[in-house]
């Protein structure tokens, strides 16, 4: 969402500041829609306290302000599943936030395992459709396989081959699509290659479509952002 003018408005208008009564600034306001159509179903969370390192792992901004406050909502706050249920915020469903935060209806693309172990891609249809999405402005996110282990895909780099990391369970922002294949980015703003370096310049990376569905589970299209 924060690749998109429509998307930066719609998350920086979820915040504003707090302040105390000597009018320093102590914290921040934060809205969530459940519809942002129907301005009554909203919560407000009071955030004090952000992540220290961030949604990007280097320093706190919009985004890990928007994570704290879903973090407060949730009684696991960032942590998975416990045997008792979806406790927190990990572990969730990328089309099940483009919902939350926009109130428009998601479409999800998703593969069944023996389809990537025998390297079926992606339908044309749902290929253009991806497409589409990006150049209309619309989030789009690709969601690792949940289980199987870690793939290291061969990429070019600075032009050299490389092999780039792919956790599993774990989601990356579509950035573009064509018909060469799908580049994708680590919204950790760093990927790890085949000696477990961490590396900036692994965080964005193109992938054929083969690769692509080998990788990567399903792809949501999140429906747009409220007039």
């Amino acid at each position: 969402m924060m690749r998109t003018p429509e998307g930066r408005r719609l998350l920086r208008n979820a915040i504003e500041p707090h302040y105390d009564k000597h009018g320093r600034q102590d914290g921040f306001l934060v809205t969530v829609y459940e519809d942002p159509e129907n301005p009554g179903r909203k919560r407000t969370v009071f955030v004090d306290r952000i992540y220290r390192r961030g949604a990007n792992g280097e320093r706190p901004g919009l985004v890990s302000v928007l994570e704290s406050a879903y973090g407060q909502m949730y009684p696991g706050g960032t942590r998975g599943d416990s045997f008792f249920g979806a406790t927190g915020i990990s572990s969730g469903l990328s089309s099940a936030v483009m919902e939350e935060m926009t109130g428009k209806d998601s479409t999800v693309y998703r593969r069944k395992f023996y389809e990537a172990a025998s390297g079926d891609a992606y339908s044309d249809e749902e290929g253009e459709n991806i497409r589409q999405a990006i150049k209309n402005h619309k989030p789009v996110t690709a969601s690792s396989y949940p289980i199987g282990g870690k793939d290291y895909p061969e990429i070019t780099i600075n032009g050299h081959k490389e092999k780039v990391e792919i956790p599993q369970g774990h989601a990356y922002v579509v950035v573009s699509a064509d018909a060469t294949g799908v580049t994708v980015r680590n919204p950790w703003g760093h990927s790890q290659d085949s000696h477990d370096n961490s590396r900036p310049d692994m965080a964005e990376f193109k992938l054929t479509w083969k690769q692509f569905s080998r990788d990567f589970r399903s792809v949501s299209i999140g429906g747009g952002y409220p007039r």
